[in-house]
């Protein structure tokens, strides 16, 4: 048995339909075209007929050469810094202000750093101030409440010395409304 038997006896396993280069090959191609004509719509349709496929509109390859022709024309550079760029001189020319313009730009950069930094530092130095003026205050708030204690004790002592003092000189001391001797 040949190949052509085993795969009619696969499509009817499977129910499947074959390709129209299948039937082309087993029935030569004006016999193919006669077999399609006499199919029906739906059979068309199941067998890839109709609609009717059509290939690539432009061919699928073409010469190169025939691409080529009539586009390959040497043109001048555009500019005269791509003139100069041709040129030895020109490179070195390139090259330098190159150079010249990363020069400028790291200087730029170093500039903004350093102004950045200085005025990170005043802002630093500021908080710094803050902070001793705040200690220093604290400080200060703190030895003048203990002279306000020492001033406060000294005046309280001289106070109950004095009024010690004038009760010792004095013959009577007043209680309540009526005068006591003293009894000391």
């Amino acid at each position: 048995m040949n190949k052509a038997h085993y795969r009619r006896m696969q499509l009817l396993q499977e129910k499947g339909i074959p390709t129209q280069a299948e039937v082309r090959n087993q029935l030569g191609s004006p016999l193919a075209e006669i077999f399609f004509s006499s199919l029906t719509e739906e059979e068309k349709v199941l067998m890839g007929v109709s609609p009717r496929l059509d290939g690539p509109e432009d061919p699928l390859w073409v010469d190169p050469n025939e691409v080529l022709m009539g586009n390959l024309v040497k043109s001048p550079p555009i500019t005269s810094r791509h003139i100069q760029a041709l040129t030895h001189v020109g490179i070195m020319e390139i090259g330098e202000q190159t150079i010249e313009n990363y020069e400028q730009e790291m200087a730029r950069s170093k500039e903004e750093a350093v102004a950045e930094a200085v005025k990170r530092t005043k802002f630093d130095d500021m908080l710094e101030c803050r902070e001793a003026i705040k200690c220093s205050l604290q400080e200060e708030k703190a030895a003048t409440e203990t002279i306000k204690e020492q001033m406060l004790a000294e005046f309280t002592k001289e106070i109950e010395s004095y009024i010690t003092a004038s009760l010792w000189f004095s013959p009577t001391i007043i209680i309540g409304e009526t005068e006591q001797p003293d009894l000391r």
